[in-house]
């Protein structure tokens, strides 16, 4: 089964990589008055295309048969039974496909619900970190997190909210986080999640990072923002993740360019342009000097 941008929004605009809002697709499969949304494979109707896209909003996205293909930023990523995907803010995403006996969940959510009262602030940032090292996390068989998505898909489906009910979807929602991260299998966590200055750091030069790649490229910005020198930024971002700031952004800049150029019907020119270099010939150098191939020769490869 290939899946689509469709299985999020319809009527999205006509883009190279489409876009969808967290408001356009919690209409869809929420309310409009919802911090959430959590959308069952099985609602999902299969398309041929597997544009990449983009959301606004952070999204766990849960397998709990089966398997699923997906590429997110720069990789792909096959995901069995049991794992989860970690799609941060403006991560570009593509549903490549899915097993027959596949089964997911994907739970969207605002930074008001994450950081709203009682929240698990510290495991939402363990999980960002953790995040930028690698978005897939193995957890351990848990009936729990699947208990608890399908009560906050029935929570959202509601018409009518009852009492209590936001006061009960932030419990749910907040103790869904934390089986989650007591889930993570601790080979894959080690010590990461007990978060210091530095994780936290981290983790604000991340969701930086992703409104920001598209404008500006340099370690500086980012780190006058967060008062500290570039160089103490990328210091404590390697020491964190295992890369620098500058390599950090040049992934991500690299991922946003590789989504463009799989549309054959835009320019490399146009591509430039939308990544906000000055012209296509330093774009196609950048482009070379990342990847050992020009951009042309990328998209005919691929």
């Amino acid at each position: 089964m290939e899946l689509s941008v469709k299985l999020y929004c319809e009527n999205v605009k006509a883009s190279i990589i489409h876009q969808c809002s967290f408001h356009q697709i919690v209409e869809r499969y929420g309310s409009k008055y919802d911090l959430f949304y959590v959308i069952h494979s099985t609602e999902i109707r299969s398309n041929l295309s597997d544009i990449p896209f983009k959301t606004d909003d952070a999204e766990l996205i849960y397998v709990h048969r089966g398997e699923l293909t997906i590429r997110h930023d720069l990789k792909t990523y096959t995901l069995p039974a049991g794992a989860l995907l970690v799609k941060a803010r403006n991560a570009t995403v593509q549903h490549l496909g899915l097993s027959e006996d596949g089964e997911f969940s994907i739970l969207g959510f605002t930074p008001d619900l994450a950081g709203g009262p009682g929240a698990p602030i510290r495991q939402m940032e363990a999980l960002a970190v953790l995040a930028a090292k690698s978005p897939v996390l193995a957890l351990e068989k848990n009936g729990t997190i699947e208990a608890l998505l399908s009560l906050l898909k029935e929570k959202g489906s509601r018409k009518e909210k009852p009492a209590f009910y936001d006061q009960t979807v932030r419990h749910a929602f907040n103790l869904l986080i934390l089986e989650i991260t007591s889930s993570t299998r601790s080979e894959a966590t080690g010590p990461t999640l007990t978060l210091g200055r530095k994780e936290h750091l981290t983790n604000q030069f991340m969701n930086l990072l992703r409104d920001h790649v598209r404008v500006h490229r340099q370690v500086n910005y980012y780190a006058d923002i967060l008062y500290v020198t570039p160089k103490y930024l990328s210091q404590t971002v390697k020491e964190v993740t295992g890369k620098t700031s500058g390599e950090l952004i040049d992934e991500m800049v690299v991922a946003e360019a590789k989504a463009l150029l799989d549309d054959p019907s835009v320019t490399v020119g146009h591509v430039a342009d939308e990544l906000n270099f000055s012209d296509q010939f330093f774009f196609s150098k950048y482009f070379k000097r990342q990847t050992g191939l020009s951009p042309l020769s990328y998209r005919t490869l691929n």
